[in-house]
């Protein structure tokens, strides 16, 4: 302003204050991604032992925040990179910890649940709010949320939460899953049995970390196979 008019100076601070809103929004991570987390449902020991790999097969994609245009960027460009290199063929969207989304961040949702579901990915939304609220019918008006009557095929689906999202994935590949007969009694069957659902107990409450690309170099922290240990002790 001193060194310009009055007009001038104020155009000019917009403009660097709209820049700075854009980069520093464009820089906060939007979401994070957990895979091999179990939900709390008490399953058999066979169903148990089968979760321990399949529960790979799931990814847990978190948004947290508020999702503006500046978040776009990330869900249509990191999302669908991390998901390809985790090779997940269960997806579950959780918007729990979402403040609020614009229309922008919306349709980059739905460009991500098409291209998930071309490559024959299902799709599970958690946590998205009623259906009088604007979360809801941005997604739904951006063809993310798919419409009344058309969650029969179950490609996509909408849950209350994640772990009844985790609950549903983990029933619908179990399904495709052959378990070998148990030799021995139905006393040792039904020690296991327990067994598992101390595991999923403490599975439950020790949740491997987030995700992380090979930009961090992180892997998540697999510990199934250890508290099945511990359950079995």
């Amino acid at each position: 302003i001193v060194s310009t008019d009055l007009r001038t100076g104020c155009a000019v601070g917009v403009a660097a204050s709209a820049c700075n809103f854009l980069a520093g929004f464009s820089l906060i991570p939007a979401f994070q991604i957990k895979q091999g987390i179990m939900s709390t449902s008490a399953r058999s020991y066979r169903e148990t032992m089968g979760l321990l790999s399949l529960s790979k097969k799931i990814a847990c994609v978190e948004f947290s925040g508020y999702l503006f245009f500046g978040a776009a960027l990330q869900i249509s460009e990191k999302i669908k990179r991390q998901l390809k290199e985790l090779g997940a063929t269960e997806v579950i969207l959780d918007f729990e910890k979402v403040v609020t989304l614009d229309a922008t961040s919306a349709k980059a949702i739905g460009a991500l649940v098409k291209s998930l579901q071309m490559v024959e990915t299902n799709v599970v939304f958690s946590a998205v709010g009623p259906k009088d609220k604007q979360m809801y019918r941005l997604l739904m008006k951006n063809g993310a949320l798919p419409a009344e009557g058309k969650q029969d095929d179950g490609s996509c689906m909408i849950v209350d939460c994640m772990d009844e999202g985790l609950c549903l994935c983990e029933s619908r590949l179990l399904k495709t899953t052959t378990f070998a007969a148990s030799p021995e009694g139905e006393n040792r069957h039904f020690a296991n049995d327990t067994a598992g659902q101390i595991s999923q107990y403490l599975h439950s409450f020790l949740a491997p970390l987030p995700f992380r690309s090979e930009d961090s170099g992180l892997a998540p922290v697999d510990m199934p196979e250890l508290l099945m240990g511990i359950a079995l002790k």
